[in-house]
């Protein structure tokens, strides 16, 4: 369908002229349903008009409608009438510089395995992860490989980006106290010879700090190399652990930081201690935000958790310990319901590494007793209750049930790159509903990796900006910078000026959790990234047209 450009009026001496564009080209993608993750249902046979140049949605509506334009237009169908639509997925804790320990151990990739070949292994990886639907992920470390997930992410980056994967925000290394991470990450690996020394040839899997004045140093010289966020790590984990526990970058707030004594008193070794003082969570969390940047923090004990969420953390990864099951005490995870002292917290409970560390080690009891604790808490959340009163009937008061600041992030690089949906699958067979887990797996995503310019206020006035934007496609000053995509443009929603992120699934999502798993798991036949198809009929798409 192609439309013809109408003449525009010049005041100044009132001849008319053409306007200075290209003829825009549109894709109209006709869906069977879409689901909305704000308003949590699914709108059945909607359109969705998509600007290929800008990549982000101009229109949406209802089959019939027409669609009128100044300018001259290209129409290129996508039928999608079979499948259900959603925004593209967003992954909020990845690790895509590393591969499965039931492969390779951690160890034996950081010191085995090459800077070439890790990053190599990592393109591999963002392309798994974008046909698999997740549009966007947020790694918390590169675990041993320096600050090459900054260059991945220029790589990634941009309507013409070198290799596919998705929107990438890093977090460059984690940061660790001395002594913590013993012997199965930062600072590690640990030599035997030597039990003092931090990395093996110069090999460490996260930056190691120690006072406030380097806490300082060390968050500003990350956000100098480019890191989108601060990892944080509170925890030291036991040597037993080492070959296949899921690992972290943020703060490791709490870690068994005396592992070493595994041999002679195994349960003392696997107790996590809270490693950063207060003093030094401060400043690392102060300093970040001072420029714009958020903080993750590992946690799982309620002592670190607290710590955390009182000085304003941006989000909690594990949890694993945020509900009391002996003494049923809720406070902590209430707590984390409202966001902490910022009032922003979301917890990223990674259940899928939890999982699936118990299904490579069946018959390691401390491994289910840590799943089993981690279930209590997601399970707690989920019964939580309070009153509330109502945006939009009128004030009443009405009760919220279940914890909402959640976001999906298996820790994937754990278990294998393309199966970052498992969380979705854990969350729902734990008891979460299907319109809640889809909404944390998109709406919910965009809401934690985005940056702190996105929030408050001035998050207000640029989401109205970007909808504005929206309907001025065709114009040549937002056609200009090829990077909007990246950082400028809001995704996890379909709406005018967000980013045309869309995934594309047969199945029954709204069914049983196995259904779920079947859509989710076997039933992606289409992917879209900022208005560029990579997936389409189950089969890649190489150059991005169809």
């Amino acid at each position: 369908m192609t439309t013809t450009p109408r003449p525009t009026a010049d005041n100044s001496n009132g001849a008319t002229s053409q306007p200075d564009v290209a003829k825009v080209r549109l894709y109209k993608i006709r869906t069977g349903q879409v689901f909305d993750p704000i308003e949590r249902v699914m709108f059945a046979r909607q359109v969705i008009w998509v600007d290929r140049d800008t990549g982000v949605v101009v229109r949406l509506g209802e089959e019939g409608e027409t669609f009128r334009s100044e300018f001259e237009v290209e129409v290129t169908d996508v039928d999608l009438t079979k499948l259900t639509v959603l925004p593209g997925f967003v992954d909020v804790h990845v690790h895509l510089f590393l591969h499965p320990y039931a492969e390779t151990s951690w160890d034996d990739q950081l010191t085995k395995e090459s800077l070439a070949e890790r990053t190599i292994r990592a393109t591999v990886h963002a392309k798994k992860t974008l046909l698999a639907g997740f549009t966007t992920a947020r790694d918390l470390g590169t675990e041993g490989a320096l600050d090459a997930d900054v260059s991945l992410r220029q790589c990634l980056a941009g309507k013409d980006a070198i290799i596919p994967g998705p929107r990438y925000y890093c977090s460059t290394r984690a940061i660790v106290t001395s002594g913590a991470y013993e012997l199965l990450k930062s600072p590690g690996p640990k030599s035997t010879l030597n039990p003092a020394q931090e990395g093996i040839d110069n090999v460490r899997g996260a930056e190691v700090v120690d006072g406030v004045d380097a806490c300082v140093r060390e968050v500003r010289r990350q956000i100098g190399a480019g890191a989108d966020w601060i990892k944080v790590d509170f925890l030291s984990l036991p040597m037993e652990l080492t070959s296949y526990i899921f690992f972290f970058e943020q703060i490791y707030m709490d870690y068994p930081t005396r592992s070493r004594l595994s041999n002679i008193s195994p349960s003392f070794a696997t107790r996590s201690i809270p490693t950063f003082n207060r003093a030094e969570v401060a400043a690392i969390i102060t300093t970040a935000h001072a420029s714009g940047v958020k903080v993750a923090a590992h946690a799982n004990t309620p002592s670190a958790i607290h710590v955390a969420l009182d000085l304003g953390i941006d989000s909690i990864e594990h949890g694993g310990e945020m509900y009391d099951s002996v003494e049923g005490d809720t406070a902590l995870l209430e707590w984390m319901w409202l966001g902490g002292s910022g009032g922003k917290a979301v917890w990223v409970p990674t259940l899928a590494a939890y999982w699936t560390s118990v299904v490579n080690n069946p018959d390691d009891h401390e491994i289910r007793r840590r799943w089993e604790r981690c279930v209590d808490s997601f399970k707690e959340a989920m019964k939580l209750k309070r009153r509330r009163h109502s945006e939009t009937d009128g004030g009443k008061e009405e009760e919220e049930r279940g914890l909402e600041n959640l976001a999906c992030g298996g820790d994937t690089g754990v278990f294998a790159h393309g199966q970052n949906a498992l969380e979705m699958v854990l969350m729902r067979k734990l008891g979460a509903s299907w319109e809640r887990v889809l909404s944390w797996a998109t709406y919910g995503g965009w809401k934690c990796v985005r940056g702190m310019e996105w929030e408050g206020f001035e998050g207000e006035r640029r989401l109205e900006m970007a909808e504005k934007r929206g309907l001025q496609f065709g114009k040549p000053r937002f056609l200009a910078n090829k990077m909007h995509l990246e950082r400028e443009t809001p995704f996890g929603v379909l709406r005018i000026g967000w980013a045309a992120d869309l995934v594309a699934i047969e199945g029954k999502l709204d069914g049983s959790p196995e259904e779920f798993e079947d859509a989710l798991m076997r039933g992606v036949k289409f992917v879209m990234k900022g208005g560029r198809i990579y997936l389409k009929d189950g089969r890649e798409v190489v150059n991005g047209d169809i």
